[in-house]
């Protein structure tokens, strides 16, 4: 039976909310997502429950992903194989896909409020692949570089490659700063500094 993967909702003795990415399939929380989750996101950013919760639904994308193509990550780490071009042409696609969280009540740990991710038939918006693929490619370097402790040079390179080719799939960024130039050009500067220029009839109050 294949795996499949979501998050759980839990709150702390502290009242802190948190989650963890768990197997649907077993119920128990995977190591290597929620290592990262804690280590990389929870304790090094100051992010909100949701920020946190938003960066383990997209490491359930990545982990339906490898369970659905088949691919074993950490062997392909183990073996310095890594991903092959078209793999990553077919990750950036399925990170467009659209997943509906969805409740789930019924759970062996009374603590946990699982949630699952159901797949509908409709593509994310560009921030959202954007954010996913993001998080993979932060959550690759980080996996690769925990199970090779040491790497050689060579190696380093390669993680640093791979995550380099996730980053460029992502969508481009729509943002005011990109698509409109705010700086002043040559003939502005210059009516900006007679403007400001000692005795220039510009800023003469009987003007």
């Amino acid at each position: 039976m294949n795996a499949d993967y979501g998050t759980t909702t839990f709150v702390m003795d502290s009242g802190e909310r948190y989650c963890l990415v768990i197997n649907k399939t077993t119920g128990f929380p995977l190591f290597y997502p929620n290592l990262f989750l804690t280590t990389q996101v929870r304790n090094t950013k100051s992010n909100s429950y949701s920020s946190i919760l938003s960066v383990a639904n997209n490491l359930v994308v990545l982990l339906r992903f490898l369970e659905r193509r088949g691919i074993d990550l950490e062997q392909r780490i183990i073996n310095r194989t890594f991903f092959e071009v078209h793999e990553l042409d077919d990750l950036r696609d399925f990170t467009q896909k659209k997943f509906l969280s969805i409740p789930i009540y019924k759970s062996i740990f009374p603590k946990f409020l699982p949630d699952k991710l159901e797949e509908i038939k409709e593509v994310v918006e560009s921030p959202t692949q954007y954010i996913r693929l993001t998080t993979i490619a932060e959550y690759f370097q980080w996996f690769a570089n925990h199970m090779i402790s040491r790497p050689s040079s060579i190696e380093a390179n390669q993680i640093y490659r791979i995550e380099t080719q996730i980053k460029s799939r992502r969508p481009p960024r729509k943002g005011r700063n990109k698509t409109q130039d705010r700086s002043l050009d040559d003939i502005q500067l210059e009516s900006l500094f007679e403007v400001i220029r000692i005795g220039s009839e510009c800023n003469s109050p009987l003007k």
